[in-house]
């Protein structure tokens, strides 16, 4: 059925919701989902702000990787001169994944950390590194990115699964 959960959060950040009864079975099956708490006074911007939440296509030691509720996400789109915030989500059962964004098939290019498991960095931390992010279960990372010119490139997800060879996702992103 349904319940209703009211609180609080101490801090705005990029945070998870997920189940904490049969793992495998119902987290494995989507019972997750990205939790994005405001600062007083900010708006969502679904333009500006891009969620790259990263789970299981169901239960099972066969079950595809997803990203945002699917094994085949669409190319993503964005403009030129517009600073995004991209928050990276890993809520796999027990994966450790790579991600890199590509500018060819293996240079990455670069971001900037902006937040880890919801707590922006502090300034010293906050520098523009190469685009190369491995990220384990339960932890997410958000980065600045902006480019002044168009640009194509390849977000490489890979997800590393238990006695089974890295399964790649790669999805196009546009800058127009």
């Amino acid at each position: 059925d349904s319940f209703t959960v009211r609180l609080t959060p101490d801090r705005a950040g990029t945070f998870i919701y997920h189940t904490h009864a049969d793992e495998a079975e119902q987290l494995a099956s989507g019972l997750y989902g990205p939790l994005v708490v405001l600062a007083p006074g900010e708006r969502w911007d679904a333009e500006r702000d891009r969620i790259f939440l990263m789970g299981w296509g169901g239960p099972g030691a066969s079950a595809p990787p997803f990203m945002n509720g699917t094994a085949s996400p669409p190319p993503v789109r964005l403009r030129v001169g517009q600073s995004y915030r991209l928050r990276f989500i890993n809520i796999t059962p027990s994966n450790n994944q790579r991600i890199r964004l590509l500018a060819d098939s293996t240079t990455p290019t670069t971001w900037r950390l902006f937040a880890k498991d919801g707590a922006q960095v502090t300034s010293a931390h906050a520098v523009e590194t190469s685009a190369d992010l491995s990220i384990g279960a339960g932890e997410t990372y958000d980065f600045s990115f902006e480019r002044a010119q168009q640009a194509r490139y390849v977000l490489e997800i890979a997800t590393f699964i238990f006695r089974r060879r890295p399964v790649l996702m790669r999805v196009p992103v546009h800058v127009e």
